[in-house]
């Protein structure tokens, strides 16, 4: 008695799941079986299957014949690139400076100068922008220390000298310092 309420529920499901009257896909089908349970015991279901159409890699859509485009000519190319190795890297280019914020840019740079024992003008600026950190920590947490959890508002710098990048945090009235997570 148990058995015709679940028949129709799989009845219903697998005519649910069937192609779409009218259409016309032309495709290998893939068939799968319905399995009852009664009580703790499973038991396939005589006469149920369904069809479940496949994509033809080879079909195109209606856009594509229009437009006359090949799926290969969509997928992505990259273009012109070559290894490089991080001694051979050139700075990236000057990035822009947020209003307000060239001070702390210049201190930054000076601080940066004297790390390296260069010149000011050997420091090429990638981004300054206004952040407001999570914490405390101003975006560079030291293992061992504890921090305010408050929101911040700050500035990230991120400097190129001597080959590599340099990131400078500032925040609340903290002057750019150079993050180095330890």
């Amino acid at each position: 008695m148990r058995s015709i309420p679940s028949l129709l529920v799989v009845g219903v499901l697998v005519a649910g799941c069937a192609a779409p009257s009218g259409g016309s896909l032309e495709a290998e089908p893939a068939t799968t079986s319905t399995t009852t349970v009664v009580g703790d015991v499973a038991e396939p279901v005589e006469g149920t299957s369904t069809t479940v159409p496949s994509a033809d890699p080879t079909t195109t859509t209606r856009e594509e014949e229009e437009m006359g485009e090949d799926a290969d000519d969509r997928t992505p190319k990259v273009v012109g690139t070559s290894p490089t190795s991080e001694l051979e890297a050139a700075p990236p280019p000057s990035g822009v400076v947020e209003a307000g914020l060239a001070p702390l840019v210049e201190q930054a740079k000076a601080d940066l100068a004297a790390r390296l024992g260069i010149a000011v003008d050997e420091i090429t600026v990638v981004s300054a922008e206004a952040v407001v950190w999570p914490d405390g920590s101003l975006g560079c947490p030291q293992p061992g220390m504890a921090y305010t959890q408050v929101l911040v508002e700050g500035a990230k710098i991120v400097l190129w000298a001597e080959g590599r990048t340099w990131s400078y945090h500032a925040g609340g009235e903290r002057s750019p310092f150079l993050c180095e997570q330890k």
